[in-house]
C-alpha cells in the first residue's frame, strides 16, 4: 500500500496566522518502505520570517522571496497526496496547516510517528525527530528542513513498526484491547496496520487481571529486626573492618567519624563537604549503624531526584552487599508521584477513549511491566497527558481505604507498609517540608534527620510552603468536583449554583486588581509580580469583596463535606488553602510572618499567593527543636571562612556544631580560571561579550556550558549566535528554546563535542557531567537575585545590611554551585571563564574571588590572549 510522508516548515506554531515556508511530500511503500516519488518546494509566505524561525529552520527570507505562493502549489499538493494515508512526526501540526490553507484531507488516515514513539519509548527524555533518529541509529541530515525530516520520518516509522513487532504477545494483546476501546478512525487505522487487520479483542477481565498480576510482583514486603542488641557495645570501626573491599579516603574517614560520634551523642551538626569527598557513603554507614543499634528510623532528605535515586539505587545497595547485618530502606515521595491502579481503571473505563487517552493509557500499561516502584516521573508526558496524570495518581483518599478493591496492589500502599519497618527513609526536601508543616505522618517519627544539598533548604522551603489562588486553578478543581457528582449520579445543582456565585465574585476581584495594576504599573499584557503592601488592597471597599469571597468559600466547603460519597478530600483541601490565601494576603498584619504577593499576566489573569517570611524561624520551631539528631550537609555552605550566612538564614544559632573539609581535588592541575580584562562593563556591553563568546565557541566547538542569569540574555545571545554557529556544525542548546533541562542534557551528552548548553537558574546546580563531556564553563554574570523580586524584597528587610548579609552571600553560594559543575572527579580537567568585570572593579568582587579554590590557576588576560591560550 502507498503512504505519503509529510513535513512542513512554517513561520510559527499558529496555523491561523502563521504561514508555510517549505513543504516536502514523499510517496513510499508501507511494506518495503521504498521511496517511489518526492515533491519539495519553498513557499513564499508574503511576510517576513521571524528571526527565531530563521534560526531554527535555517530558511531565510532570501530563500523564499522568489518561491511560489501556496495557492500556486495547491493543485499539485492535493494530487500528490490523494486519499493515501499520511505518515509524519507530529504530523497533525502539518495537517492542520494544510487544512487551514484549503487542502482537503477528509478521507486520509494518519499515522503519527510521535504517537507511536510516545507509546513504545515511554521513558525516553526526548521524542523529537533528531533524538529518535539518534536512538535508532538512523542517519539524519539536519533537523527542521522539510525533505530531510520527511525522509528521516519514513525510516523512523520502519524502526517503530519493527519495535512494536518485537513486543511479546501479552503486551500486544493489551495494546489491541486499548486501541479497540476507541472510535477514532485514525486509532483504528493504526491498530489494523499494526496487527494486520481487525480481530476480536480480549475481554475487560483479561485487561484488569493482567495489570493486577503484573502489580502483584512489585515491591515485596520488608522485614526489620526492631533493635540489634549485639550492636550495643560495638563502635563504627567494628563495622568498617568487616568491609575490606571498601576503601575510604582520608576526608571520607574523618567525615564518617564525625557523623558516627555526633549521632551517638545526639549533636546537631552542619558539615561543608566538597564535591568528591564521598559524603553520601560517609553518612549512610552511621545512619544504618545508628538505626540498627537504636531501633529508630533515620530520614535522609535530598533536593534533587538524581541524588535521591543515586542513594537508593546505587550507594545504599553497594553498602548492603558488604554489610553483615540486615537492614531495610525505602524511598518515598508525595502520593501524587505514584501510579494508582484504582485511579487508572476508573479513568480508563470512564468516558470516550480519545486519541491522546489511547497513547497515554498504552504507555502506562507497557510501563507497568517495567517499573519497580510506580513513580510517574519515570515517564515523560506531553500535551493533554499532563491533565491525565492527575486522574491516575494516588492522591485520593480511597486509594488507601478499604473501599478500594485493589488496595493491596497499590504502589503507595506497599511503600507505606514498608515505611513502617524501614531503618532508612529516603525522601526529598519538598515532601519533608510539606509533611512537617501539617505535622504529618513522617514528622511524627522523625527523630533522626540528615539533610543533604542543605544549601537549597531556604529556596525549596519557600516554594513548598507557598499557598496560591488563581481563577484557572479554582475552575479546574470545580470542574473535577462536578464530574465526580455526575459519575456518582449525585445532584450537582446546589454545587453548581455556589460555584457560579463564587466565579462572579472572583471575576469582580480580578477586574478591581487589574484596574489597580494598569494604573500603578502602566502596563498590560506583560507579567508583573509584586508585594501586596499598597494601601489600595486594605481599603474597606476592597476588603468587603475579599470578605464576601471568604464567606462563600466557607459555604462551598461545608456543602462538599456533606458529600460523603465523593472522593474529593484533595479538592476540599484546595478550597481551604485558597480561603487561607485570602485571609493571609489581605490582612494588614500578615507581613510580620508571611510574604503576600500578587501576579498578573494577560493569559492567566490575577494570582495571589503567600509563603513564609522567615524560613529559619519555621525550621527552628518545626525541625531543629523537635528532632534529636540533625545533620546538614552540602558542598557550598560557607562564605569565605565562616558559616555566618547559613547560621543566620536557617536559625542555626543554638546547639549546632560546624565542620568543613578541604577538597580532595588538585585544582592547580585540574582547573584554570580565565578572566578577560578588555570586555568593558558587564552591565552594558552585551554585544561585545556575545561576539567574544561566538569566537570562543567556534574555536572550541563544544563541551561547553554557558551560565547566564536571565532568560532574556539567553534569547538575545541565541538569536545572534545560533545561525552562524549552526553553519559550522555547532549546536546551541538553549534553555527555554530547546525544551526541558533533562532533554537538553540528553542531547548534549549524545553530541557533547559539537554542543554548547546555554542555561540559567536550574543549570547552575544539579548538572553532573563528569569526564570529557564538559570541559569549558563560562559564567556571564555574578548570580545576584533580582532586587525587584518580592520575596527578595521582603526578606531583605530582615537584615541591617541586606546587600552584604543576604544578597551577596546568596550569590556567592550560587556561584560556588555553578563552578562545581566543572570538576566532578579527580580525573576531570577544565577551564572556567568569568566575564563579570566587577570581580576587580568593586569592593565586594574580592568576596566572589575568594569563593574559588585557593589553588586554582588564575589568569587575567586580554580576549585575544584567551583565544591564543586555547590554541596552545
Amino acid at each position: 500500500m502507498e503512504y505519503i510522508a509529510l513535513d512542513l516548515e512554517t513561520t510559527g506554531l499558529d496555523n491561523k496566522k502563521d504561514k508555510i515556508i517549505e513543504i516536502a511530500l514523499v510517496l513510499f511503500d508501507s511494506q518495503t518502505y521504498a521511496i517511489k516519488e518526492s515533491f519539495t518546494s519553498f513557499v513564499n509566505p508574503l511576510l517576513l520570517i521571524p528571526e527565531l524561525n530563521e534560526n531554527i529552520t535555517g530558511i531565510t527570507n532570501d530563500d523564499v522571496k522568489d518561491a511560489p505562493v501556496f495557492s500556486e502549489l495547491r493543485e499539485k499538493i492535493e494530487s500528490f497526496i490523494g486519499e493515501r494515508p499520511i505518515v509524519g512526526h507530529n504530523v497533525f501540526f502539518d495537517i492542520n496547516f494544510l487544512k487551514e490553507n484549503n487542502i482537503s484531507l477528509k478521507n486520509n488516515r494518519v499515522i503519527d510517528t510521535f504517537f507511536l514513539s510516545n507509546i513504545l519509548l515511554f521513558t525516553e527524555n526526548s521524542l523529537n525527530l533528531e533524538s529518535l533518529c539518534s536512538y535508532f541509529g538512523v542517519p539524519f541530515e539536519g533537523s527542521h528542513r522539510a525533505l530531510n525530516d520527511t525522509i528521516a520520518s519514513i525510516t523512523l516509522f520502519q524502526k517503530l513498526i519493527q519495535l512494536f513487532h518485537s513486543l511479546d504477545e501479552e503486551k500486544k494483546e493489551m495494546l489491541y484491547f486499548i486501541f479497540s476501546q476507541s472510535f477514532d478512525s485514525h486509532i483504528l487505522h493504526i491498530r489494523d496496520f499494526l496487527f494486520g487487520g481487525e480481530k476480536k479483542a480480549k475481554e475487560r477481565e483479561f485487561f484488569i487481571k493482567n495489570i493486577l498480576d503484573n502489580l502483584d510482583k512489585k515491591i515485596k514486603p520488608q522485614e526489620k529486626e526492631i533493635k540489634l542488641s549485639s550492636l550495643e557495645s560495638q563502635k563504627y570501626s567494628d563495622i568498617i573492618e568487616k568491609i575490606p573491599t571498601l576503601s575510604f579516603r582520608e576526608n571520607q574517614q574523618k567525615l564518617m567519624e564525625i557523623i558516627f560520634e555526633n549521632m551517638e551523642k545526639s549533636k546537631k551538626t552542619v558539615i561543608e563537604a566538597p564535591t568528591g569527598s564521598g559524603k553520601t557513603i560517609s553518612y549512610l554507614f552511621p545512619a544504618i549503624f545508628h538505626s540498627l543499634k537504636s531501633g529508630e528510623k533515620v530520614f535522609i532528605s535530598t533536593k534533587t531526584k538524581a541524588l535521591q535515586d543515586q542513594i537508593f539505587y546505587k550507594d545504599i545497595q553497594e553498602i548492603e552487599k558488604y554489610f553483615s547485618y540486615n537492614f531495610s530502606y525505602v524511598k518515598i515521595k508525595g502520593k501524587k508521584n505514584y501510579f494508582s491502579v484504582y485511579s487508572f481503571l476508573n479513568f480508563f473505563f470512564d468516558g470516550l477513549m480519545e486519541y491522546e487517552k489511547v497513547s497515554f493509557s498504552s504507555k502506562i500499561v507497557l510501563w507497568l511491566y517495567q517499573t519497580e516502584y510506580g513513580e510517574l516521573d519515570e515517564l515523560n508526558f506531553y500535551g493533554d497527558e499532563f491533565g491525565f496524570v492527575k486522574n491516575v495518581n494516588a492522591d485520593y483518599i480511597r486509594v488507601l481505604s478499604e473501599e478500594n478493591p485493589y488496595k493491596k496492589y497499590e504502589f503507595y500502599y506497599k511503600i507505606k507498609e514498608n515505611l513502617k519497618e524501614a531503618n532508612i527513609v529516603i525522601l526529598n526536601h519538598s515532601l519533608l517540608f510539606s509533611d512537617i508543616v501539617i505535622d504529618g505522618e513522617l514528622s511524627k517519627t522523625m527523630e533522626n534527620l540528615i539533610i543533604d544539598e542543605a544549601h537549597s533548604i531556604e529556596d525549596v522551603a519557600t516554594e513548598t510552603l507557598k499557598k496560591r489562588f488563581s481563577l484557572q486553578g479554582f475552575l479546574s478543581v470545580s470542574h473535577f468536583v462536578y464530574t465526580q457528582h455526575i459519575k456518582n449520579n449525585l445532584n450537582a445543582e446546589a454545587f453548581t449554583k455556589q460555584v457560579e456565585i463564587l466565579e462572579r465574585d472572583f471575576s469582580l476581584f480580578q477586574d478591581v486588581c487589574i484596574s489597580f495594576i494598569a494604573k500603578k504599573y502602566n502596563i498590560r499584557g506583560d507579567y508583573i509580580y509584586f508585594l501586596l503592601q499598597d494601601p489600595y488592597f486594605f481599603q474597606e471597599d476592597f476588603l468587603g469583596i475579599v470578605s464576601g469571597i471568604i464567606k462563600k468559600i466557607e459555604n462551598l466547603i461545608l456543602l462538599l463535606k456533606e458529600k460523603k460519597e465523593l472522593d474529593i478530600a484533595s479538592e476540599i483541601g484546595y478550597l481551604e488553602d485558597i480561603k487561607q490565601v485570602f485571609l493571609v494576603c489581605f490582612s494588614p498584619d500578615s507581613k510580620k510572618e508571611f510574604i503576600p504577593t500578587m501576579s498578573y499576566n494577560e493569559k492567566y489573569g490575577v494570582s495571589v499567593e503567600y509563603t513564609y517570611l522567615n524560613i529559619g524561624e519555621f525550621l527552628q520551631n518545626r525541625i531543629w527543636e523537635r528532632t534529636k539528631n540533625v545533620f546538614l550537609l552540602s558542598a557550598t555552605l560557607k562564605i569565605g571562612e565562616n558559616f555566618d550566612y547559613i547560621i543566620s538564614s536557617l536559625y542555626l544559632h543554638n546547639g549546632f556544631d560546624f565542620y568543613s573539609f578541604k577538597s580532595d581535588f588538585d585544582y592547580q592541575k585540574q582547573a584554570t580560571l580565565l578572566i578577560p580584562d578588555d570586555l568593558g562593563s558587564i552591565k552594558n556591553n552585551f554585544s561585545q561579550i556575545s561576539d567574544f563568546l561566538m569566537t570562543l565557541i567556534e574555536k572550541l566547538s563544544g563541551n561547553m556550558l554557558i551560565l547566564f542569569t536571565s532568560l532574556s540574555a539567553i534569547k538575545n545571545f541565541y538569536f545572534k549566535a545560533n545561525l552562524p554557529l549552526k553553519t559550522k556544525g555547532i549546536h546551541l542548546l538553549a534553555q527555554s528554546i530547546f525544551g526541558s533541562k533533562y532533554k537538553i542534557l540528553n542531547l548534549f551528552q549524545k553530541k557533547s563535542d559539537t554542543s554548547v548548553i546555554v542555561g540559567t537558574d536550574s543549570f547552575w546546580e544539579g548538572v553532573d557531567l563528569p569526564g570529557d563531556d564538559l570541559q569549558y564553563l563560562v559564567i556571564h554574570k555574578f548570580p545576584f537575585l533580582v532586587p525587584s523580586d518580592p520575596i527578595f524584597e521582603a526578606r531583605s528587610r530582615l537584615y541591617r545590611d541586606s546587600f552584604s548579609e543576604y544578597s551577596l552571600p546568596k550569590a556567592i553560594i550560587k556561584l560556588k554551585q555553578g563552578f562545581g559543575r566543572l570538576i566532578r572527579t579527580k580525573t576531570d580537567t577544565g577551564v572556567i571563564i568569568l566575564l563579570d568585570d566587577r570581580i576587580f572593579s568593586t569592593k565586594w568582587g574580592k568576596e566572589f574571588f575568594k569563593s574559588f579554590p585557593t589553588d586554582i590557576n588564575v589568569k587575567q588576560l586580554k580576549t585575544k590572549e584567551i583565544l591564543e591560550f586555547f590554541e596552545k
